[in-house]
């Protein structure tokens, strides 16, 4: 029998905002007996970050910065800064916003994919949720899933966020690079 390597074991799961990714990864990762992690969550963290320091969304220099400063620990399903469980503040429109500005940023996202991959590696493999994972964090993973909805449900699935924003969103992070 062949055995599988850290990123074979692992599940990627994508799609856009308010398809059920958080949902699917933290109850199929219970099931299965993997560690789950939401890859939007670090850069929520980071975007958090950038709008209590106060840093412009394209300075991409004072963003890496600040997040080599603050750096964040994932556990379970839970987001930590300095200490402090930001889990819930970084589920607020505006930081989901910034989340999606910072996202762009070419270095940022490479130190930030990086990082994930190491969180990975470190669990021997996850159920890993967010944008491009199949292709770009995890692309040798197994099991790709990417969950697609009518916006309608996806907007109910937000509930408070303005169709406006996340059609932004959702723009800003289909055509980056």
């Amino acid at each position: 029998m062949v055995e599988l390597g850290w990123e074979e074991r692992s599940v990627a799961i994508d799609g856009l905002a308010g398809t059920g990714k958080s949902t699917l990864a933290r109850r199929l990762g219970e099931k299965i007996g993997l560690v789950h992690l939401d890859t939007g969550a670090t850069y929520r963290a980071v975007g958090l970050v950038a709008i209590r320091e106060g840093i412009d969304f394209a300075d991409e220099s004072a963003i890496l910065s600040a997040f080599e400063e603050h750096r964040f620990n994932y556990v379970g399903s839970r987001i930590f800064l300095a200490g402090l469980d930001i889990s819930d503040e970084i589920r607020h429109p505006a930081i989901s916003d910034a989340a999606s500005k910072v996202a762009v940023l070419p270095t940022l996202r490479a130190v930030l994919v990086q990082w994930q991959r190491d969180f990975v590696q470190g669990h021997g493999g996850a159920v890993v949720e967010g944008r491009d994972i199949g292709t770009v964090v995890l692309p040798k993973a197994r099991l790709k899933v990417y969950l697609k909805a009518d916006e309608e449900i996806r907007l109910k699935r937000r509930g408070d966020t303005p169709s406006m924003e996340v059609s932004q969103r959702d723009h800003r992070d289909s055509t980056r690079q």
